[in-house]
């Protein structure tokens, strides 16, 4: 299959471009958000998987990861153009995550712990060979620094927009449920299952829909070659020292999050006293705010600096979720509220951090003469992975340690899920928001080092290494 790639020249960035880049993670959302919030909950309440047992399954099902998502961004990155460097890695990788996604969310058959951990972990590793060289696209469509947060930003929003799908079904599914469709009865009670099934079928479909409208619109524009091998381009994150710090952010930002989200049905369900239904719909109060914080962060980025505006983000959130604290028994509204404020920082750190990541990108290429987009973008993944996997592991075998047990009335184990899905989450945040405070590469130092890269490409100097300033 041949593919052609524009001149960086010869190429506009236009809404079009934007809207079918960002709509391929419309899916890819669908799919996530009940992967982070609903499987642990499902698997152990309606399955009978225990709590420690679906916590190591989530961690060692990202050991592949190490070296998956290393080798995905090398071999994205040395893929000759005329197969389509990030078009061909994609296209392969779409069917298998239909599958994989399909298995885990409508299981059958004899679901224990091998089932579930071989269809996790194959359907981690169908996402790591679609979203490595997706985001690396990305990173690619544009050199300029605002432009690369607006990608990011409408990729981020359309994503989003897939959660608020997620979230509106247990809405309406038993409502659905009371007009007529038996099949969505088990909805007006507490189980998962029709929802999960739904959310299957919603994916896989649309997985393939929004493929070939990326492919029929966005083009590959032609960057410099990358020739690193495997070791050399292992090494690459330890000449970056920006990278270094954006890693370590976007490892305690993500942990952070993911802690809520692994917590965030047993809080509703034994703090609030709330089922399904409640849950629903408090999430999709949470994921409509992501849709008015989206623009506001992108905005935000480019007028303080990316750097700066990640960092109060993270602050605003930790402020104002510590009053979920004080809730409990039929304080759906209170929560809403919270998650109101809170959800409006969703976003930054897949605003904000991947527009970031793009940026450092250029410092390697004008250091090499090379583009390893792909490899530098499956870094950022590997450390968003190990951050969601530390982070459910850490929360539900913490949880099972300090005595909570899934039940209607466990009072004791109350005061551990609270501390797990409340304070600990704040800590990690603190932590990243300290680190990215005084982050370096702001706009001025940027375009300085993307003019010399341009100089550079323009020279065909790519055979003498530089070093950014």
């Amino acid at each position: 299959m041949i593919f052609a790639s524009l001149d960086p020249a010869e190429f506009k960035l236009g809404r079009r471009h934007l809207f079918a880049y960002g709509s391929l993670n419309v899916p890819l959302s669908i799919a996530g958000l009940p992967l982070a919030i609903y499987i642990p909950s499902f698997y152990a309440t309606e399955l009978g998987m225990s709590l420690a047992a679906i916590g190591w399954i989530l961690m060692l099902a990202r050991i592949s990861d190490i070296v998956t998502d290393p080798v995905i961004g090398i071999l994205s990155d040395k893929t000759p153009e005329r197969w389509g460097r990030r078009r061909a890695w994609m296209i392969g990788g779409i069917p298998l995550t239909a599958l994989a996604v399909y298995m885990v969310f409508s299981p059958s058959g004899q679901v224990g712990f091998f089932y579930t951990f071989f269809w996790i972990s194959l359907l981690y590793i169908a996402w790591t060979i679609v979203t490595i060289p997706y985001s690396a696209w990305g990173a690619e469509l544009s050199p300029d620094y605002r432009e690369r947060t607006l990608i990011t930003g409408w990729r981020e929003l359309l994503g989003i927009v897939g959660q608020l799908l997620v979230m509106a079904l247990p809405v309406a599914l038993p409502w659905l449920a009371v007009h007529g469709f038996q099949s969505l009865e088990a909805t007006r009670g507490n189980s998962m299952e029709p929802l999960l099934h739904i959310v299957a079928v919603i994916t896989v479909v649309m997985l393939f829909i929004s493929l070939a409208g990326l492919l029929w619109v966005l083009p590959e524009v032609r960057v410099p070659t990358s020739h690193a091998n495997w070791f050399s381009g292992l090494r690459v994150i330890w000449r970056n020292g920006p990278f270094k710090r954006l890693i370590l952010v976007n490892v305690f930002n993500n942990m952070g999050w993911t802690v809520c989200g692994t917590l965030f049905v047993f809080y509703v369900r034994y703090i609030l006293e709330a089922g399904l239904a409640a849950t629903g719909w408090l999430l999709l109060v949470y994921y409509t705010a992501g849709v008015i914080g989206a623009p506001l962060c992108t905005k935000g980025g480019n007028l303080i600096g990316k750097h700066r505006m990640w960092a109060w983000t993270i602050i605003f959130t930790c402020v104002a979720y510590l009053p979920a604290t004080l809730l409990g028994p039929g304080d759906e509204l209170w929560f809403a509220l919270i998650l109101s404020f809170t959800g409006l920082s969703i976003a930054n750190g897949g605003i904000l951090g991947s527009s970031m990541s793009a940026d450092v990108i250029d410092i390697d290429t004008l250091r090499s003469g090379q583009q390893r987009g792909a490899l530098f973008m499956a870094l950022w993944a590997l450390a968003w992975k190990f951050a969601a996997a530390l982070g459910a592991l850490v929360a539900l075998n913490l949880l099972d340690i300090m005595g909570f047990v899934p039940a209607e009335h466990d009072a004791a184990g109350k005061p551990a899920l609270l501390f797990l899905y409340i304070v600990l989450p704040i800590i990690c945040w603190l932590i990243a928001a300290a680190i990215i405070w005084n982050y370096p590469i702001t706009e001025v130092r940027h375009k300085r080092i993307r003019a010399r890269v341009e100089r550079r490409i323009a020279a065909g100097a790519s055979a003498q290494p530089l070093v950014a300033d």
